[in-house]
């Protein structure tokens, strides 16, 4: 997925870090060290998250059905 990859080198990495941070204090994720890379910290999506993250598959699905909607599927 390229265009993915082209978009997160665009994003400011203290833009990350501000909205990572409200995200861990609002508890939607938390920030655990990775093991054996103490540079490193993973994000984990909490209980809390999956409601969100439900909604924004559901969304995303509309989405492709809304875009696809009417096309040949020969195509």
């Amino acid at each position: 997925m390229r265009m993915g990859f082209e978009f997160a080198q665009k994003i400011k990495a203290n833009l990350v870090s501000v909205h990572v941070d409200r995200l861990v204090k609002e508890g939607y994720l938390e920030r655990r060290a990775v093991e054996g890379d103490r540079r490193k910290t993973e994000l984990i999506c909490t209980q809390k998250a999956q409601p969100v993250i439900e909604k924004g598959g559901q969304l995303q699905e509309a989405f492709k059905e809304q875009l696809f909607s009417g096309m040949d599927e020969k195509m």
